[in-house]
């Protein structure tokens, strides 16, 4: 587990890279496609050479965004179409998401 501890070490430092920069917190802003884009350019510099940027592991940053997002509508659209539940409280029915 210990390697992969690490490249998630690696992915927190691209994050708190990118809050110093973006302190808005802009990526949960942005669609999936939109990290999935990035991080394909990002692997593509990285398999043509390119060495301003550590691709790697911004692409790796980038799809964790996307996955992110992703659980995240999934959690929400859950939430959002759940069945609703009565409950009794105080002698008194009540309606629950």
């Amino acid at each position: 587990m210990e390697p992969f501890t690490k490249a998630l070490e690696v992915v927190a430092r691209v994050m708190r890279e990118g809050a110093a920069t973006h302190p808005d917190n802009d990526w949960v802003g942005r669609s999936h496609d939109y990290h999935l884009g990035r991080a394909e350019e990002h692997l593509r510099l990285w398999r043509d050479g390119d060495q301003l940027e550590d691709h790697m592991s911004h692409a790796a940053t980038r799809l964790l965004m996307a996955l992110t997002l992703r659980e995240v509508d999934a959690i929400g659209e859950y939430r959002r179409n759940r069945p609703r539940r009565l409950i009794k409280q105080r002698g008194v029915m009540h309606r629950c998401r």
